[in-house]
């Protein structure tokens, strides 16, 4: 009788290899070392900035997870999904995103879980959690809980209206997150790949009080969409101003129409294809 045969060991959910992709290198770092406190056995084997770099790192280091941010430069997080889905490697994928409508998309695309930055630890811990039971037993892509949650997470029409913002200041020992109250917002300015959110500090704020300056991470044209019209109004490409801070406008001599507002020392140039706004009926 040939001797019994070994036991096979057991999948542990501490030996996993991961990824982080994600285009602003603090953010990648900051999960980096997120991840090292929540799940220290995790090797993260790769850190990359861009979707093509993520998809190589995939292809040659076959990682267990992946942590890919939604909006990077090509293929962005949902189409890498689709191209691993496509290709049949077996790897987790975990959504990092700033913005909670893709929650549906990312279901769809058979994620294991989606993050909102900032990263919450606590929020963090329950990823590491699900990652971990899937390492023992794994579980399908397609159950009946996902159509579940699919159905519960439908959007409605159009884009849900902002409450509240999730914007940064520059320290100079790093960086500081703010939630900033939609109500307090008197402008935003698109500068590069952030946006310029002045806001004063409450909404009974005395004359003397000044607007305080955070920024935030979202294309204006989204912006535009979840902001209320009647509230704020876009006067030159890249900015809008809260209808109700306009504290007056002064034309000059060339035609050129600027904008002063409550609380804030800056002028606000209205381009050409705007100025209708404040012609007199």
């Amino acid at each position: 009788m040939p001797p019994p045969s070994p036991p096979q060991p057991e999948s542990h959910p501490s030996i996993c290899r991961a990824i982080i992709a994600d285009d602003e290198a603090r953010l990648r770092e900051a999960l980096g070392r997120a991840l090292s406190l929540a799940w220290p056995q995790l090797q993260v084997i790769a850190a990359v900035g861009d979707g093509a770099a993520a998809l190589e790192a995939i292809k040659t280091l076959q990682p267990d997870i992946a942590f890919l941010d939604i909006r990077m430069p090509a293929p962005n997080g949902l189409e890498l999904a689709r191209l691993i889905q496509q290709s049949g490697q077996p790897i987790d994928i975990v959504f990092v995103t700033a913005y909670d409508e893709y929650a549906v998309q990312a279901f769809e695309h058979h994620a294991v879980d989606y993050l909102l930055k900032p990263i919450d630890p606590a929020r963090l811990r329950q990823t590491v959690e699900r990652l971990q039971a899937r390492r023992i037993k794994p579980e399908p892509a397609n159950n009946t809980q996902l159509e579940q949650l699919l159905e519960l997470m439908k959007p409605t029409t159009g884009p849900a209206p902002l409450r509240w913002l999730r914007a940064s200041v520059r320290l100079a020992e790093g960086e500081e997150i703010r939630l900033v109250d939609i109500g307090s917002v008197i402008a935003f300015e698109a500068a590069d790949k952030y946006i310029r959110v002045l806001s004063m500090p409450s909404a009974d704020s005395s004359s003397s009080a000044r607007a305080s300056e955070t920024l935030i991470r979202m294309p204006l044209k989204e912006l535009l969409e979840r902001l209320p019209g009647e509230e704020f109004w876009q006067i030159h490409r890249g900015t809008v101003v809260r209808v109700s801070a306009i504290k007056k406008t002064v034309r000059s001599l060339t035609g050129k129409l600027t904008v002063s507002l409550h609380g804030c020392n800056e002028t606000f140039e209205v381009s050409r294809s705007f100025q209708a706004l404040f012609r007199s009926d």
